[in-house]
């Protein structure tokens, strides 16, 4: 599977936004078409969501926050010695 697809697919499945980086510097931003109309067409308040839309909303921003917090505890894994990497 190429890296566009996986991102993709992470899309779907989290809502998350990935910014793309042309030698470390931000060129753009993938984002599901929902998310891009809605930056676009809306207010970013929550006072005109439904209860739905803001349920929606608060699990996107909880399974983003656990796919962090996951990525944190994968980089301090050592997989060779299998203990935490420590930064000094």
């Amino acid at each position: 599977m190429d890296s566009l697809k996986e991102i993709i697919e992470l899309l779907k499945r989290t809502g998350d936004k990935f910014i793309l980086l042309n030698e470390g510097k931000p060129i753009g931003v993938i984002m599901t078409f929902e998310d891009y109309n809605d930056l676009i067409f809306t207010k970013s308040g929550v006072s005109d969501l439904t209860e739905e839309e803001l349920l929606n909303k608060i699990n996107r921003e909880i399974a983003i926050w656990k796919a962090s917090q996951d990525k944190e505890k994968i980089e301090k894994f050592d997989l060779y010695s299998g203990f935490k990497k420590i930064n000094n």
